[in-house]
């Protein structure tokens, strides 16, 4: 769970990738706020239809921060859960977020691996608001988006983060690095 090193972050993070090419298919968040749980769905934004241009702006004392989609001269606009009374009333349903990720490179030079983080924008959706993400995204910013992750790696993701999380959470306690490299051994070898 990468995200224990994550300040002031309490979640676990189940994510789902192409194991033949290693790209990073989709990811849900369990995180605690407030104690408050949500369970997030996060799509990299060209698995996302209907989003075909995005710009960033930062918050000045003229103007707020947030995202243009689609070259629209408004701010991309969340919905809010909304429920009277609720807990959750005020956390949005989807929205535009920076997400930090890593890259890696080899130097053939120095004969290393080089890091790379940047903040690369991504679309999350709260699971339980899925089915109306269309509608919603459109009430908003009439823009018709679709998810393009294919109906069984989305299965799978959520499959994977309802069966696996709770177990995880019972032992991460009991599993070091240590035990992970005992486990899978130290030399890799790449055919």
């Amino acid at each position: 769970n990468k995200a224990d090193d994550m300040v002031a972050f309490e979640g676990t993070i189940c994510e789902l990738y192409n194991a033949k090419n290693g790209r990073m298919i989709a990811y849900e968040v369990e995180e605690t706020l407030a104690g408050l749980t949500y369970n997030t769905l996060w799509f990299n934004l060209f698995d996302v239809n209907g989003i075909n241009s995005i710009k960033y702006q930062e918050k000045t004392d003229e103007v707020e921060e947030g995202f243009f989609v689609n070259g629209s001269n408004t701010l991309w606009e969340a919905k809010k859960v909304g429920v009277l009374g609720g807990l959750k009333a005020g956390s949005r349903r989807y929205d535009i977020e920076f997400r930090k990720q890593y890259f890696y490179t080899y130097d053939a030079v120095e004969e290393e691996y080089v890091e790379l983080c940047m903040d690369i924008p991504m679309f999350f959706v709260q699971e339980e608001y899925y089915s109306s993400l269309i509608e919603d995204v459109e009430d908003k910013n009439d823009v018709t988006v679709a998810v393009t992750v294919s109906t069984a790696n989305q299965n799978k993701l959520m499959s994977d983060y309802d069966n696996l999380v709770s177990v995880f959470k019972e032992n991460k306690e009991k599993i070091s690095v240590d035990t992970i490299v005992n486990f899978i051994g130290t030399e890799v070898s790449f055919s």
